[in-house]
């Protein structure tokens, strides 16, 4: 979702800001001064989801007897003791985000799981408002999670929608030091590990290379550094080399893999026929010359798409590739059905 995305965290068109808080009534005189404070307010408030900060309406001039008034006539609204929201502007998951960030410390910035959805990793849910102050003094912001770092590095940040964020190496690394269970205890804000693996899985489908989680752990990580023996982990077990599955069914087909102790197939592997590439597969045994594809059929309901797929299958049937078809109703339902089967299509294809 970077590089100017005008999307929301939840994939749906943003709305006309300029519509929106253009019905905000905020100018009960109609005088130059006030007008002043409107147009400022507004200004503010558009780039913030409708959510001003006392500092801010300070700095621009609006006095705390202006911002009385408008408390007093229903178009602001107190959250908390120093931020408040335009009262005709909508409620939403970013609005309650710039809450949390305008009442964290300075230089806070949008993190963990909050961030984790912005950048569309993972699978974490708007009710989650992750801030990340610098610093090591307590503070606690409103209506939010507050985390502390004291290594917030300039390019540990970047922005999204006008947001500030934490990047995704960054996100992933703050997402792994939550995977404890004496977080757990305490009640604070912790993770599965699958959680954590499937953001780091779907920050390396969607392109961002493997070294550059690599950089952040050797940057921030160290003994009883939270996160650190988590991120190890997950990026030993994939490699450089490694390349994200693309979807559900190919975690848990990956899963069922692994718990049976088949030996791991390559994923996301471009295979060739006789004369022409013929495209990516999504698990290939080389040697046995096996593909297996996972069948979601959640994309693949159009005639035309089943049509593709029958034409891909004789085209490597043709350069002399098995391909076994496998759902998600056959993996959850009967695994150990599906594993047999695949064994003894490798022990035929090995003696070919």
């Amino acid at each position: 979702m970077l590089g100017g995305d005008s999307r929301r965290p939840d994939g749906h068109a943003g709305a006309n800001v300029s519509a929106t808080y253009a019905t905000v009534p905020l100018h009960p005189l109609s005088t130059p001064g006030v007008l002043v404070h409107v147009a400022k307010l507004i200004e503010i408030g558009s780039r913030q989801s409708g959510v001003l900060h006392r500092r801010q309406l300070r700095a621009n001039g609006v006095s705390r007897s202006t911002v009385a008034r408008y408390v007093d006539r229903g178009a602001l609204r107190p959250v908390g003791a120093d931020a408040l929201v335009l009262t005709n502007v909508p409620p939403s998951w970013e609005q309650r985000l710039w809450t949390g960030l305008l009442t964290a410390q300075h230089r806070a910035v949008i993190s963990h799981r909050s961030a984790a959805r912005i950048h569309g990793i993972g699978r974490f849910a708007e009710r989650h408002i992750d801030v990340l102050e610098v610093g090591a003094a307590p503070h606690l912001a409103i209506a939010s999670s507050a985390h502390r770092s004291t290594t917030v590095p300039e390019h540990h940040r970047t922005e999204v929608r006008g947001l500030p964020v934490t990047t995704i190496p960054r996100t992933v690394f703050d997402l792994a030091s939550q995977v404890s269970i004496k977080r757990y205890r305490r009640g604070l804000p912790s993770l599965r590990l699958g959680a954590v693996a499937r953001a780091l899985d779907d920050a390396i489908g969607g392109g961002t290379p493997v070294a550059r989680f690599q950089e952040v752990l050797d940057e921030l990580g160290g003994r009883g550094r939270g996160g650190t023996v988590v991120l190890r982990t997950l990026l030993d077990e994939r490699g450089e080399g490694f390349v994200a599955t693309e979807s559900e069914l190919e975690d848990l087909l990956a899963e069922v893999l692994d718990y049976h102790r088949l030996p791991r197939p390559t994923r996301q592997r471009n295979v060739g026929g006789l004369e022409e590439r013929i495209g990516r597969v999504d698990f290939l045994y080389q040697t046995e010359r096996v593909v297996i594809e996972a069948d979601g059929r959640k994309n693949h309901t159009a005639l035309l798409d089943r049509e593709g797929d029958a034409w891909r299958d004789l085209e490597l049937t043709a350069a002399g590739f098995t391909v076994v078809r496998v759902t998600w109703r056959q993996l959850k339902n009967d695994p150990k059905r599906f594993v047999t089967s695949l064994e003894r299509v490798l022990a035929a294809s090995a003696v070919r």
